[in-house]
């Protein structure tokens, strides 16, 4: 099962529903680069780019349209079990100390079993304890994204102040929640793949659901 990150600000907003996209560049592919030709993009499996030098690439998203994906976030080991039928036990509590749990931890784990804070980059599948569902990918420049999609992506309309605002004590604005939108690639992106840019990227669309579905 393949993970995803979100940053801290915006994981409550995932949680609670009013985020239901998020935008992942496409790794490989400049700028610059070309879509080739409308009819050539198959949708949800990837798409060909005309990049330098004429020549064609093909890109594939990481995530598929019905993919369950497990959503990584800052994690410790409180305690490890000791086996008594070969199947390890770990006690998990997350950032903020408000849940913990204990899971069983599976045969072929790479996960070090040692008490201490985790990385959220490194948190495996069996220590998650959200997971999303794929419903739709698509290719487009950051700069093409819609209104709607920008609220998608958990931009709302602050309820004091005439604009926009991502959660509480996020970034907030005036304009449009597509402007909004702009500001908060920028917090994120790194040069070179700026809003100014309108980098190409993978618009996901997804759901929280179960391990299972």
């Amino acid at each position: 099962m393949k993970g995803v990150m979100f940053t801290a600000g915006l994981m409550p907003l995932v949680l609670d529903g009013s985020k239901t996209q998020t935008r992942r560049l496409i790794k490989g592919i400049e700028p610059d680069d070309k879509l080739w030709g409308s009819g050539q993009y198959i949708r949800g499996e990837g798409a060909y780019f005309e990049v330098s030098g004429g020549r064609k690439a093909w890109a594939s998203p990481r995530y598929k349209p019905g993919d369950i994906v497990y959503i990584k976030e800052p994690w410790e080991i409180s305690n490890v079990f000791v086996p008594e039928v070969e199947v390890y036990r770990a006690q998990i509590q997350y950032e903020g100390g408000a849940c913990e749990r204990v899971v069983s931890v599976p045969a072929d784990s790479k996960a070090k079993l040692e008490v201490g804070k985790r990385n959220k980059m490194f948190m495996p599948a069996w220590a998650a304890r959200y997971f999303i569902r794929i419903l739709d990918v698509r290719a487009e420049r950051v700069q093409d994204i819609s209104e709607a999609d920008a609220i998608a992506e958990g931009i709302s309309e602050h309820a004091t102040i005439k604009g926009w605002h991502v959660g509480p004590g996020g970034l907030r604005g005036t304009g449009t929640a597509k402007d909004l939108f702009a500001l908060l690639w920028d917090s994120i992106a790194k040069p070179g793949f700026r809003w100014a840019d309108s980098p190409w990227n993978w618009a996901y669309t997804f759901e929280l659901c179960g391990r299972d579905g």
